[in-house]
């Protein structure tokens, strides 16, 4: 009884003891209410760590309006093309589709349609590299 006695008493003194203070936030970043002098080495860290590389400005204000307006015509004209090609595959005429050989832009497109796909092969003239797209013609059946 008398060791239980001592443990409490020294349980309680232990309590008394203890003492407690308010936490406290500060912001290291002074926008937020940070000590200013963290400016500094908070612009030094991001720099350092920036993987993205400026532009050159001369190239955002000196564009060639002439080499945008051929740019643009040539994607709506490409455009164009992968709307027939749609039109041809899920349309009722398979017919509409012109097969051939068409030089748009930097692009060469030979279109062919086949007996079950649409075959269309895309060079590029620059790189010599080819895109070879198969469209599938799509029959619809009814379900009455």
């Amino acid at each position: 009884m008398r060791r239980e006695l001592v443990f409490v008493f020294l349980f309680l003194i232990m309590l008394f003891n203890v003492k407690a203070s308010e936490l406290f936030y500060v912001p290291t970043n002074p926008s937020f209410g940070g000590n200013p002098n963290n400016a500094a080495w908070l612009m030094n860290s991001a720099v350092s760590q920036n993987e993205i590389t400026d532009m050159d400005n001369k190239d955002v204000f000196n564009r060639d309006p002439l080499q945008e307006f051929k740019e643009n015509l040539n994607r709506q004209i490409l455009s164009r093309f992968s709307s027939e090609i749609v039109q041809a595959a899920f349309g009722d005429s398979q017919d509409d589709l012109k097969e051939g050989t068409y030089q748009i832009g930097d692009f060469v497109v030979d279109v062919r349609p086949l007996n079950s796909n649409i075959r269309v092969v895309i060079t590029d003239n620059g790189t010599g590299n080819q895109t070879v797209i198969e469209v599938p013609y799509y029959e619809s059946t009814k379900v009455e």
